[in-house]
């Protein structure tokens, strides 16, 4: 699914809490929340270590509960356009900040905050690539159970 141009939202691991994004992920269903097993909506049955984009050409990418593998960071850095941006979501670790390697390759500025999604403790790093643009503020999460 090679789109170009294209000026996208991507959710790598994606189930579809993320109206306007396009969920990138393995599975077909749903594993969380109420909507368990349902199909996930505006799916792309791909692997966030070989996204079928051509470079510079997303917007906006969250990546939630998805490995922060070396390929994942590179594909990541190559399909993110120059003024865009990325959020990263995960469990946060006790003794690292599981972010810290993938933030080495991707670079730019990033903004971190821990918050609860459906109950459990979640790390959220904001980073925006463009060099005149500080930091967005993070998004508001969802924090139902």
């Amino acid at each position: 699914m090679d789109q170009t141009p294209c000026d996208i939202v991507l959710d790598i691991g994606g189930e579809g809490r993320h109206a306007e994004a396009w969920n990138v992920n393995r599975c077909r269903t749903q594993t969380l929340g109420r909507h368990a097993g349902e199909p996930i909506p505006r799916l792309i049955v791909a692997r966030a270590d070989a996204l079928p984009f051509a470079d510079n050409c997303v917007k906006s990418l969250i990546v939630e509960r998805t490995p922060l593998t070396r390929a994942a960071a590179r594909e990541l850095s190559r399909v993110i356009q120059p003024e865009g941006q990325i959020l990263l979501r995960h469990v946060p670790l006790k003794d690292r900040d599981r972010h810290e390697p993938t933030l080495a390759i991707l670079g730019g500025k990033a903004q971190q905050r821990t918050t609860k999604i459906y109950g459990q403790p979640v790390l959220e790093t904001m980073v925006q690539f463009s060099e005149n643009i500080s930091p967005p503020q993070l998004p508001t999460t969802e924090t139902s159970t």
